[in-house]
């Protein structure tokens, strides 16, 4: 379950176009830090008035694994069937969220890989983008990307892209920007930034609770350039090299991280904010997720107030005779 408390940084369902009035004339940066410090000062508060409550459920066995979250004021946990409604009792709890899907991983996703955990060696020092110096695929000039990199001298400098899926394979046309947090040292074993995860130097598998980005080989005979992973990270900052004539990314200036959610997108997302992302690319889509779309709907909101822009599948499911056909997609 997932189980909001009864103050969250926006309350009803119009809030999010109230408070972005509210907040218009605030700079991106400056937003950001404000309401990160609001959003973990009203989990706090109300971490403090439920923990008493919260052991006693956790010592008689009805609750497990509780993973505290500020995204979203409120927490997740396993719960039996008995401590549904004792979970009620907890002081502040407002709502209550039964069962949600994982993204971007499977059951046999989970063993251990033989590639590329993180590196020293991936990840360069910014080099200057010459955007004459390879061959630019159709959508870099259909949306007019190069003469963006020409007239305006914009190519995705500064910015940081979050990208989530099951799996990431690599090659020298996404290593070369790829993230490093400044604040950990790859492949130490130490959680050197102090923030619960260790070596997130690249990004994080929080399916796994490791380091690990590629989580699987690829299958037999398919060719690992059209794996989703790679293919995202390519066309939103893909710098081109010397093993290819294209370059792929419509901001190859910029920088990106891989994380793997599993369920815990919550624990993703804040992590993207304090590494100070500018997008989280969501390429997927979920149907029939009921009354938990608010849920998902509270998350994203929440962080577009803290300066990030997500991007969501918008749903392959309008195709007839599809086990999920909605000719009109209702889903995140």
């Amino acid at each position: 379950v997932t189980v909001w408390f009864d103050h969250q940084f926006l309350g009803d369902g119009e809030a999010y176009a109230r408070r972005s009035k509210e907040f218009a004339g605030h700079r991106r940066g400056e937003l950001r830090e404000s309401v990160i410090a609001t959003l973990k000062t009203l989990s706090e508060n109300s971490y403090r008035a439920a923990e008493e409550r919260m052991r006693q459920l956790a010592d008689a066995n009805q609750i497990q694994l509780v993973s505290w979250h500020w995204i979203v004021n409120g927490f997740s946990c396993y719960v039996s069937k008995d401590g549904l409604d004792d979970l009620q009792t907890v002081p502040g709890v407002k709502k209550i969220f039964l069962a949600r899907s994982s993204i971007g991983t499977r059951r046999s996703d989970q063993r251990r890989p033989s590639v590329f955990p993180v590196s020293k060696e991936h990840g360069s020092d910014e080099q200057t983008f010459d955007p004459s110096r390879y061959k630019h695929p159709w959508y870099i000039r259909y949306l007019q990307a190069d003469k963006t990199w020409k007239r305006l001298d914009v190519s995705g400098a500064g910015t940081l892209n979050i990208v989530i899926d099951g799996n990431f394979l690599f090659s020298p046309n996404v290593t070369g920007n790829l993230y490093r947090n400044a604040e950990e040292t790859p492949e130490n074993g130490i959680d050197d930034d102090g923030n619960g995860l260790i070596d997130d130097y690249h990004g994080f598998n929080f399916a796994r609770g490791d380091a690990v980005l590629a989580a699987r080989p690829v299958g037999s005979g398919r060719d690992p350039g059209s794996t989703h992973g790679y293919q995202c990270a390519a066309i939103i900052c893909g710098t081109g090299s010397e093993n290819s004539p294209y370059e792929f990314g419509i901001a190859p200036s910029a920088s990106w991280a891989g994380v793997v959610v599993g369920q815990n997108f919550e624990s993703a997302m804040q992590w993207a904010i304090e590494q100070g992302a500018d997008t989280v690319s969501m390429s997927f889509s979920m149907p029939n997720l009921g009354q938990v779309r608010s849920h998902w709907r509270k998350m994203t909101e929440h962080a577009a107030f803290c300066g990030v822009c997500c991007a969501s599948g918008a749903g392959n499911f309008a195709r007839e005779g599809s086990s999920s056909y909605a000719p009109i997609p209702v889903q995140l």
